[in-house]
């Protein structure tokens, strides 16, 4: 498994996004969020992700993104139902 230095520790943005959490490096289906979490520790680049916790096939609900964020520096806002996740440790 290759790790990307995220380490499993994540914070979310309490029901909000990041206004530019960068590129997408993949998507997936009808995921839960701990699968997506898992998803991103297992991806080469993950620094964070977008998740809705609606779930149904066909339905895209886990975006993996390539920007490394922080509470701090970055700007995020309200979006029906979707919240961004990202590493909260500095490795």
């Amino acid at each position: 498994m290759i790790f990307t230095g995220c380490g499993g520790r994540f914070r979310g943005s309490s029901g909000r996004v990041a206004t530019d959490a960068g590129n997408d490096l993949a998507s997936f289906e009808d995921k839960s969020l701990d699968d997506c979490k898992a998803l991103c520790m297992r991806t080469v680049g993950c620094m964070n992700l977008e998740f809705h916790f609606y779930r149904r096939i066909g339905f895209t609900n886990c975006y993996l993104k390539d920007k490394k964020l922080t509470s701090a520096n970055d700007k995020f806002e309200g979006m029906g139902g979707w919240t961004t996740y990202y590493c909260s440790d500095s490795n």
